[in-house]
C-alpha cells in the first residue's frame, strides 16, 4: 500500500487481547465502548505482563493513555527495548503507544512489564487493548 506517498506495511492481522497468542499474568478486564471489541486488561500492580511471539515487519501495541497512566517496559528476545509512558492530560483510548518494525523472516519474543510510576515507587493504570502485526502474525 502507498499512503500519502509512502509505503504503508499491510495490515495482515489483528489481536485481541484475549488471544490465545498472547501470554500475561493476571490482569482485570474493563469495559468501555472506547476499546476495541468494548474491553481490555488492566493493571495498576507492578510486575505484571504481557508476552507473545511475533514474526512481521512491524507489530503496534494499542493502550489507554490518561492523568493515571503508568508505565510498562518493553523486551525484545529477553533485552530491554524502552518504557512506554501511558501518562496524558487526558484520557483517550485505542491509542498507539509503542511500534516496532521487524526482520519479517525471524522470530521475536515481546514481553511487555508494567512498572512503577517515573519518580515513583507506586504503579499507574497499564491497559492492553490490542496488538496489531503488519505482514506478519504472532506465533506461538
Amino acid at each position: 500500500d502507498i499512503i500519502n506517498g509512502t509505503p504503508e506495511p499491510f495490515l495482515s492481522h489483528y489481536y485481541q487481547e484475549t488471544s490465545s497468542y498472547i501470554s500475561h499474568s493476571t490482569f482485570s478486564t474493563i469495559s468501555n465502548s472506547g476499546f476495541s471489541g468494548g474491553k481490555a486488561y488492566r493493571t495498576i500492580v507492578t510486575g505484571k505482563y504481557a508476552k507473545f511471539n511475533v514474526k512481521a515487519q512491524n507489530f503496534e501495541v494499542y493502550s489507554k493513555i490518561n492523568p493515571k497512566g503508568g508505565r510498562f517496559k518493553v523486551y525484545v528476545n529477553g533485552s530491554y527495548a524502552t518504557t512506554v509512558n501511558l501518562k496524558s492530560s487526558s484520557t483517550k483510548y485505542g491509542v498507539k503507544v509503542y511500534s516496532r518494525g521487524l526482520n519479517p523472516s525471524k522470530k521475536y519474543a515481546i514481553k511487555l512489564v508494567s512498572t512503577t510510576l517515573s519518580g515513583s515507587k507506586r504503579a499507574g493504570e497499564v491497559v492492553l487493548d490490542r496488538i496489531l502485526a503488519y505482514d506478519g502474525v504472532l506465533v506461538k
